[in-house]
């Protein structure tokens, strides 16, 4: 799992890439805060490979997803299978409001590493259509 952080002290990175991690592989938001889990948390350095520093700042972690997957379902945790369905999302808005909600939809897909896409709406299109001749 790669996961950039915010922090680029890695006492501090680590735990937030393992809690990531944990999310994109269990598809559960609560699942870092299972008390089944929490011993990982007590030496998160020994599921990370590799890291390096971000772009933004923090630090791109590299966490070694098969150890991860083991402790998570020794921990009785359920995992989500790699290979995900691709949620497609439609909705009659308005360009702005279209873009606010993507973003905010897209933050919680990747949060989940879930893919997602965005189609046009035929009613957002006659919106944007009506909206060009008045």
């Amino acid at each position: 799992y790669e996961v950039t952080t915010q922090s680029s002290d890695p006492a501090v990175a680590f735990p937030q890439a393992l809690r990531t991690a944990i999310v994109r592989a269990t598809g559960d938001r609560t699942a870092p805060d299972l008390a089944a889990l929490q011993p990982l948390f007590e030496s998160p350095r020994r599921y990370v490979l590799l890291f390096k520093p971000a772009a933004s700042g923090g630090l791109q972690v590299t966490i070694d997803g098969r150890a991860l997957e083991r402790a998570i379902v020794a921990g009785g945790a359920a995992l989500w299978p790699r290979e995900r369905e691709v949620l497609l999302v439609g909705f009659p808005s308005g360009p702005v409001a279209a873009a606010a909600i993507e973003e905010a939809l897209g933050a919680a897909a990747a949060e989940r590493a879930l893919p997602i896409k965005f189609a046009a709406s035929p009613v957002a299109a006659d919106l944007a259509a009506d909206a060009a001749l008045a």
